[in-house]
């Protein structure tokens, strides 16, 4: 067994494919880990470049070489960054376009006939025909109660401005979506239109939390150019993500071979999984599963004899590995965790490896996502490299978990999402909900509501965003410090008055890591009610506040 050095420190990610438009968290793991994070040097190509608070921004296309190094110029280590043009898709052909017309399939329009069976039928019809473009006829297009349109792999979807609205009905029926893109498919385009739900047949009173305009469980989609509204569901939902294979880490097969270190006994057999590997806890609320602390890990890919075919020293909870061919079992050390007890609902495990389904890739740009009771878009599946740009929230909220945008049961597989350029207009009680998440960046935002971030959440980075709470009093930014919080960086943001406030969520961790670096605070200011008096770029005595007079501002430097 491999045993925790305390001034090891290491760069995570080694890899990042991107396009322009994205920014690149580059996350330095030190121990112990309230070591500041961002005093280090960063080259790409052996120049300096400017960080924005660990943060690469590429300027250049093709691949560079990152350099890590501590002020004194030691070398922790290199990221290889590829920026990555996407390719342009092939222009589809008129041969390989369907203009939809009524009566075809059995379609109508006419925003009274029930016509979801017949969309699903044509769609599937062309899709098998090779139609990699459908569009629709002007109109109204009735969805069923109980039904949802199903787009196939492959295939753009232009409503040319039609509306799909789900059929009013006094069926208490929940878990329906106008348009489901269902797990494994892929590559798919929805654009141009209205999705509308139920909500305007409903009486006001009526609350219905999982009746959704669109639920998306694929990959590589494009969503754009959609007024999305009405429900008293989700707007847009991500998940949930499908767990395709388990292999569970039971505790009763580990031995602690020194304090907090432990070592399976017997090597977990891993012949279920054909062609990723990954470590999680994807069990709900309960985070790493009674572990008190991020996870260190140790692995060993074994054949059918139990030799060794590749090591992995510094494997981090989430990291998505490639199995290889003649992988049968993995034998794995856990570093510096304190396990406390099992989950007894799922094998008495602390957590698995697992292969899943995913909604990884997502585009969704220029949306207007509005009157949702709910929430506006839910994140509550496994996700990574997901962007949502140039959208408007309006008027979202009120009943259940009541915001324009909730990180919630997707947890820790939420990872590398961004959100830029977008406004957060009015709804009922916040802009933003982040329980959880790892390496959310959130940039170039208007919001007029309230921001909160819980303590799951990892590495959050908030950027070049407004939040502007004339016209809505009594709005802040709220963030909890402990339990799994990695750092939050908050950087170059105007807060018109707003309040920045730093809570304690628990008591069972020391993790304080939030840097707030170059902010702007007009009739605002900062409150740390945490238990710590000193935060790295927020230092005060606990329980005081920081305020701007009236007439002048405020600003937080590092």
């Amino acid at each position: 067994p491999i045993t925790p050095d305390s001034s090891e420190k290491y760069v995570r990610e080694l890899s990042v494919n991107m396009t322009t438009e994205q920014l690149v968290p580059i996350v330095v793991d030190v121990y112990p880990l309230d070591t500041p994070i961002i005093d280090y040097e960063y080259e790409i190509d052996n120049d300096v470049v400017e960080i924005k608070s660990g943060l690469i921004i590429p300027k250049r296309d093709g691949s560079s070489v990152v350099k890590v190094k501590t002020l004194d110029g030691t070398e922790l280590g290199t990221v290889n960054v590829t920026v990555v043009q996407p390719e342009s898709p092939p222009d589809i052909t008129a041969a390989e376009t369907y203009n939809v017309v009524n009566d075809d399939f059995g379609i109508a329009s006419d925003g009274v006939t029930e016509t979801c069976d017949a969309i699903n039928a044509m769609l599937n019809s062309k899709s098998a025909e090779g139609i990699k473009k459908v569009v629709f006829q002007n109109g109204t297009y009735i969805i069923g109660n109980d039904k949802s349109v199903k787009p196939p792999s492959g295939m753009t979807i232009d409503l040319n401005g039609s509306t799909l609205r789900q059929e009013g009905s006094p069926e208490l029926i929940e878990g329906w979506a106008v348009v489901k893109i269902e797990s494994g498919s892929h590559d798919i385009r929805l654009t141009n239109g209205y999705i509308y739900s139920d909500r305007q047949d409903r009486d006001p009173s009526f609350n219905m939390e999982f009746r959704h305009c669109i639920v998306c469980e694929g990959s590589h989609i494009e969503l754009d150019n959609l007024d999305i509204g009405y429900t008293t569901g989700y707007g847009v939902t991500f998940g949930p993500s499908k767990t395709k294979r388990l292999a569970y880490v039971s505790v009763n097969n580990l031995e602690e071979t020194s304090t907090n270190c432990w070592k399976t006994i017997s090597p977990i057999d891993i012949s279920n999984l054909e062609k990723t590997i990954e470590y999680c806890y994807p069990f709900g609320y309960c985070g790493w599963g009674f572990v008190n602390d991020t996870v260190k890990m140790q692995l060993r890919i074994l054949d059918a004899d139990k030799n060794i075919i590749a090591q992995y020293d510094n494997y981090r909870p989430y990291q998505i590995l490639s199995k290889p061919d003649n992988a049968k079992y993995i034998d794995m050390d856990i570093l510096n965790t304190e396990i406390t007890g099992s989950n007894s609902d799922f094998g008495s495990s602390m957590g698995v490896f697992a292969e899943f389904d995913s909604t990884d890739y997502i585009d969704m740009h220029d949306c207007y996502i509005h009157h949702c009771k709910s929430l506006g878009t839910a994140y509550s599946s496994k996700g990574l490299h997901n962007v949502i740009r140039n959208c408007t929230y309006d008027y979202n909220g009120g009943a259940y978990a009541t915001s324009d945008v909730d990180f919630e049961d997707g947890w820790e597989f939420m990872r590398y999402v961004t959100m830029r350029d977008n406004k957060f207009l009015e709804n009922s009680t916040r802009s933003m909900v982040i329980c959880a998440g790892d390496r959310l960046i959130f940039y170039n935002n208007t919001f007029k509501g309230a921001m909160h971030i819980g303590d799951r959440a990892v590495n959050t980075l908030i950027i070049d965003n407004v939040f502007d709470y004339d016209t809505t009093p009594n709005k802040h930014v709220d963030i909890n410090l402990e339990w799994y919080s990695g750092a939050v960086f908050v950087d170059s943001n105007i807060f018109n008055k707003a309040w920045f406030c730093v809570n304690n969520a628990r008591d069972n961790q020391t993790i304080k890591r939030i840097y707030l670096k170059n902010n702007m605070f007009y009739q605002g200011g900062v409150i740390n009610t945490s238990k710590y008096e000193t935060i790295s770029g927020l230092s005060m005595t606990a329980d005081t506040v920081t305020q701007g007079a009236v007439t002048d501002s405020i600003i937080i430097t590092e």
